[in-house]
């Protein structure tokens, strides 16, 4: 998972509580609003505005089980009725209020932790340009996290960039350190690994020169997720164990769930399965506890692909339709291209295939429609590997052929591999078995290198083949 940075001025761990919103009268009085002397505000349309704050403040009574962003819906339509009036610094004060959460965000960044984006780009799009430079920057950072999320890249990067050169103009190091972060996974969602590498450098140059311990974690873990990708395993283990640490020193769960998710995903991809299966289940523990929802989604999504893999395709499946619906709950576009690519092959490894295909194809139009080559690439291979078994060769060569030269442009060595591995059957279905040699021995050559399960199945794919030249 992505390791973002948001901004905020206290974040650590407290109790849960079963009211997350601090006493309506303390709320009041740091606002200064005292609501006896509301009959001296003029003119009247105003002084309606400000009684309808103190109102949602102070009556407000969510029910018992309602989402959460109903619970705190007295704050928001607070924040809204003093956008009205133009009391900026009051509307900055409500999205700044500390929930009683076990994080202890702002009401702001708790809002991107249940995953309410497109509710917190409203939110923000009401206050942008009405704040002090510093805040202002704020707002933009928590644009570009939100545009994330919603899979608006673009929109993502040109925020944080208009925040970046405001945090530069300020001399904001903390908050610069921030927007590399966020950037640089942005990039990595864009599979623009050299600039992912350049941010995070500079992030991480940022946090040892401050002491920031928490923006160095999240620095090593988004290199950790670079080297992962590139299939340096070794690299990333280096770096993951680099963040754990850190991460747990300063007592940041959020961070620790994060990498131990990520450590899972490497356990994973190398076959380790029952550590996978440990470090998503400790994730997965932290992320419920925290209340952070788009963590959640991915462990979930993950423990369903380790299901997939050691046979257990039903369990899988409700896994990946768990991490479907919270997605789209979430309007999580990129969550949901994944979840919906890991649902059609799971439904695949259970012979389900019209299933499969549908699901494989929404994966890929949603993949494209954000401009993840990562996701198009997986969606794509899958198909390709769903049409082969299939017995549709020629529709199957077209999405392996595809999706081959994805991975091979942003250079996804584990795809890659897998992709060629595929292949290899095709051609020999096809009877080319010199065509199948040779992606044969690429798969063979990625595989080794990178030290996965696939080699195994190369060298016996190998073999079969050498006695079929002989």
């Amino acid at each position: 998972m992505s390791y973002f940075a948001e901004l905020n001025i206290k974040n650590q761990l407290e109790p849960e509580n079963a009211n997350i919103i601090p006493s309506g009268e303390a709320i009041l009085s740091d606002l200064g609003i005292e609501p006896t002397k509301l009959k001296s505000i003029k003119p009247y349309s105003k002084r309606s505005q400000y009684k309808a704050v103190v109102n949602w403040i102070t009556r407000y009574k969510p029910a018992i089980d309602v989402s959460n962003f109903e619970k705190v819906r007295g704050l928001i339509e607070a924040f809204y009725h003093l956008c009205e009036v133009e009391d900026w610094d009051k509307a900055w004060q409500i999205l700044s209020t500390d929930l009683i959460t076990p994080m202890k965000e702002e009401l702001h960044n708790q809002l991107y932790t249940w995953g309410y984006n497109q509710e917190r780009v409203n939110i923000y799009k009401k206050i942008l340009d009405k704040l002090l430079p510093r805040l202002n920057a704020f707002i933009l950072n928590g644009l570009g996290t939100s545009y994330y999320s919603l899979g608006d890249y673009e929109a993502a990067i040109s925020y944080l960039e208009q925040s970046l050169k405001v945090m530069q103009e300020i001399q904001n190091d903390q908050g610069k350190m921030a927007v590399f972060i966020n950037l640089a996974n942005v990039y990595d969602s864009q599979a623009d690994y050299q600039k992912v590498i350049s941010y995070q450098k500079q992030a991480m140059d940022i946090a040892q020169v401050i002491s920031d311990h928490l923006g160095e974690s999240k620095a090593l873990g988004v290199l950790g997720n670079i080297s992962y990708r590139l299939g340096e395993f070794k690299q990333a283990s280096n770096y993951y164990q680099q963040a754990l640490i850190l991460a747990q020193n300063i007592n940041d769960t959020q961070t620790e769930g994060i990498t131990l998710e990520n450590l899972g995903c490497l356990y994973r991809v190398q076959g380790h399965y029952d550590k996978a299966i440990e470090c998503y289940e400790q994730a997965l523990v932290i992320a419920r506890k925290i209340s952070d929802r788009r963590l959640e989604s991915q462990i979930c999504g993950n423990l369903g692909n380790v299901y997939g893999s050691i046979g257990k395709y039903e369990q899988a499946v409700k896994y990946h339709e768990y991490r479907l619906d919270l997605a789209q709950k979430m309007k999580d576009l990129l969550g949901e291209a994944t979840a919906l690519r890991n649902v059609g092959y799971a439904y695949s490894l259970l012979g389900e295939y019209d299933k499969a295909i549908k699901h494989l194809k929404l994966s890929l139009a949603v993949a494209k429609k954000i401009g993840s080559s990562q996701l198009e690439a997986n969606a794509l291979s899958t198909l390709g590997m769903l049409l082969a078994s299939e017995g549709k060769f020629s529709e199957a060569l077209k999405y392996l052929q595809e999706g081959l030269t994805i991975c091979q442009k942003i250079d996804s060595c584990v795809d890659e591999a897998f992709i060629l591995c595929t292949l290899t059957k095709l051609c020999l279905k096809l009877g080319n078995p010199n065509l199948a040699l040779e992606y044969c021995d690429r798969a063979l050559s990625i595989a080794t290198k990178l030290d996965i399960p696939l080699q195994k199945e190369c060298i016996e794919l190998k073999q079969k083949l050498e006695l079929l030249h002989d």
